[in-house]
């Protein structure tokens, strides 16, 4: 059992580590905007954050990871499973297996992402991750990767293609554990899915969202609460026997 001299060392250190990663996260963004790559919103982030550290989800699948930024928002919860543990009385929190997957096209930025996230979680001392924790890094068309993924989803981010949305929610949805929490950003698209007139460069990515929108909202396994921040979030709750 640890004193209390060495908790609070214990302590000190994820404080500090917490603050360098604030610090890369913050280098991302700055990078991310310098390089024109899309990232999402730090309103969504902070959704993304704060849902993730209520709901706890231990199985996740981002589609379109692209290179880690929301990644970091979607995983950073699992440093609550670490930092808790041997003591007694400990909750076994760190005997959880937690898993990540992450799809993306873009193999450059899926490859930044793997690199960015492994370091995040990686012990310093021998860069090593935690055994009880899988991060796994996809390239390719989501709807080619989904059917061979291997178990059941607790959370689903939604960042990739527009207008193939719903094709990835109806791909995964027999992949969904009971109570699944699926987030899709982007979902007003700048509120184009709102007006009539709509260029011919955005008609594919409107009609997919709109017929996203009207799938969550026409099937009783899916409630939804539609966010307006950043460029619009869709947060829905997906139950097996509605």
């Amino acid at each position: 059992m640890l004193s209390e001299q060495e908790h609070g060392f214990k302590s000190m250190h994820r404080i500090k580590e917490f603050l360098a990663d604030a610090e890369k996260i913050g280098k991302l963004q700055q990078q991310s905007t310098a390089g024109k790559i899309p990232v999402i919103s730090r309103e969504t982030a902070s959704i993304l954050e704060s849902v993730c550290f209520i709901a706890k989800p231990v199985n996740i699948l981002e589609i379109g990871c692209g290179n880690g930024y929301s990644t970091y928002f979607l995983t950073k919860h699992f440093f609550l499973f670490m930092d808790r543990g041997t003591d007694a009385g400990r909750d076994h929190m760190s005997d959880i297996i937690l898993c990540y997957t992450g799809i993306d096209l873009n193999r450059e930025r899926l490859s930044h992402a793997r690199d960015f996230i492994t370091g995040l979680f990686s012990d310093k001392s021998n860069n090593e991750i935690p055994a009880n924790i899988t991060l796994e890094f996809i390239p390719g068309n989501a709807l080619k990767v989904i059917p061979g993924l291997s178990g059941y989803f607790d959370m689903v981010f939604i960042d990739a293609a527009k207008f193939q949305y719903p094709d990835y929610i109806k791909a995964v949805e027999g992949k969904l554990s009971d109570g699944c929490i699926i987030i899709a950003d982007n979902i007003f698209y700048s509120n184009k899915v709102l007006n009539n007139n709509i260029g011919k460069h955005d008609k594919n990515s409107v009609n997919g969202l709109r017929n996203y929108i009207k799938f969550i909202l026409g099937n009783d396994h899916y409630s939804t609460d539609f966010i307006n921040t950043g460029d619009g979030i869709a947060i829905s709750i997906f139950k097996k026997d509605p």
